[in-house]
């Protein structure tokens, strides 16, 4: 990793570790790299990043800090959730994505800024009777993981400082790659992987470097992955299916830029099938 040999185990944190390798420049310096460089960053999918992240984070960890987070999810256990949206969330309005005020008697007297998410009706109708997990003691379901996400993004209320005091694993990516303050030569998407790899390669073959200069991005992609939570979550329909009507439409304005800047629909990447869904 980064001209460094670097030994990983399944239980190492790939995160900690990327960044002792891979210390972090001054902005200005993180400028003048990317001016004159070939820069790209990668993104997934908001839905399928968080059940992601709640398998990752909640069921297999076991580091303090988030152990901390999990007795706070818990506290949503017994709580409904439009009274967690009416005490946490106050001064915010009801809305549809293009801006008119929606109509929901159960909600208009709240105030609430939450967006009704496209295509969540069809959704919802495939649930085919989906049933929510047994709650574990001691153990945040997913419906408790993405409350408590969705209500910490939101009370931010779009604050930059705000958000980006988050859990890297959770908060927006348009935090952390805003294509509009970074120029990035290319946007990968997890989703589609291989074909980005392979666009890059043929990129990178192709500018002034020589080829045996040029890394093989489609050779380094078969390293096997560390933590690879995905062989347990990568039924994402189903957790998906554990949430509300009210939830969904929660998670969904919590993200709701990173839907739009990086060219997501909510529910055209939730089978497995994600790859063939985005072509």
């Amino acid at each position: 990793m980064n001209r460094v040999e670097t030994s990983l185990s399944h239980h190492s944190n790939v995160h900690e570790i990327a960044r002792a390798r891979f210390p972090a420049s001054s902005i200005k310096r993180a400028r003048e790299i990317t001016d004159t460089s070939f820069s790209f960053t990668s993104v997934r999918h908001p839905f399928r990043r968080l059940v992601s992240s709640y398998c990752n984070k909640v069921i297999e960890s076991k580091e303090k800090i988030l152990m901390l987070q999990h007795e706070a999810m818990l506290a949503y256990r017994h709580i409904d959730t439009l009274d967690i949206i009416r005490k946490y969330l106050p001064h915010h309005q009801y809305a549809t994505p293009d801006g008119s005020q929606h109509e929901n008697s159960s909600l208009k007297s709240t105030r609430l800024n939450i967006l009704s998410t496209p295509g969540k009706k069809d959704f919802m109708e495939k649930s085919d009777g989906a049933e929510t997990k047994v709650l574990l003691p001691g153990v945040p379901s997913f419906r408790e993981f993405v409350v408590f996400i969705a209500v910490r993004i939101l009370s931010c209320s779009g604050d930059y400082a705000c958000l980006s005091e988050l859990d890297t694993h959770y908060r927006p990516q348009l935090t952390r790659c805003n294509p509009c303050a970074w120029h990035f030569d290319f946007i990968l998407k997890l989703e589609t992987l291989s074909e980005d790899l392979s666009w890059m390669q043929r990129v990178l073959m192709s500018s002034s470097r020589r080829p045996a200069e040029t890394p093989s991005v489609v050779e380094q992609q078969q390293v096997p992955t560390v933590n690879p939570s995905g062989s347990q979550c990568d039924d994402y329909e189903q957790y998906m299916h554990q949430l509300t009507s009210v939830e969904i439409d929660l998670m969904y304005t919590a993200y709701y830029h990173d839907f739009r800047f990086f060219d997501y629909e909510p529910f055209s990447c939730i089978s497995r099938n994600c790859s063939k869904e985005l072509k």
